[in-house]
């Protein structure tokens, strides 16, 4: 990273930012999927390695005290920021206030969210509700990579 110039990394989750939409029927396996993740990026890199590689923890809004609780564990542990699945939470908005414990806790931390788009939530955002479909289709999935996502709205106004 020296040679390179480069001060700091986020390690963030690749295949693993996909977990809770085909898991979205067994909320028990989603979060025992999270935390196993989570075990293993403690164990391989922990949450601010030589505080220049940054390993960012899942965290699941499916259940708020589960969410708090696993939040709370990795912070414990050293995590400075938080992976939160892209889009509604069972149909809710992240910013619902049924969410405020876990935001407020964020926010006491002084720790960043983390929303990485992914086909899973893509699908999901098509798939679920009153005019479900198995699959977006063909033509919808592009149009849909091609918006920007609510995180990069919020980062042009907030960062």
């Amino acid at each position: 990273m020296d040679a390179q110039g480069i001060e700091a990394a986020i390690m963030l989750p690749s295949l693993a930012v996909c977990i809770e939409h085909p898991l979205r029927h067994d909320l028990e396996l989603t979060n025992a999927v999270s935390h196993a993740f989570n075990r293993w990026v403690e164990d391989e890199w922990g949450y601010a390695f030589e505080d220049r590689i940054y390993g960012v923890p899942l965290v699941s809004l499916r259940d708020v005290a589960t969410g708090c609780a696993e939040l709370e564990r990795v912070l414990e542990r050293g995590a400075r920021m938080a992976h939160l699945q892209t889009g509604p939470v069972d149909g809710r908005s992240p910013a619902d206030p049924h969410f405020a414990p876990f935001w407020s806790r964020v926010e006491e931390a002084e720790i960043r969210h983390v929303m990485r788009d992914n086909m899973a939530a893509l699908l999901g955002l098509s798939s679920d509700g009153p005019r479900a479909r198995e699959s977006p289709g063909a033509f919808r999935i592009p149009q849909r990579r091609r918006r920007r996502s609510p995180d990069e709205d919020g980062s042009d106004r907030c960062g």
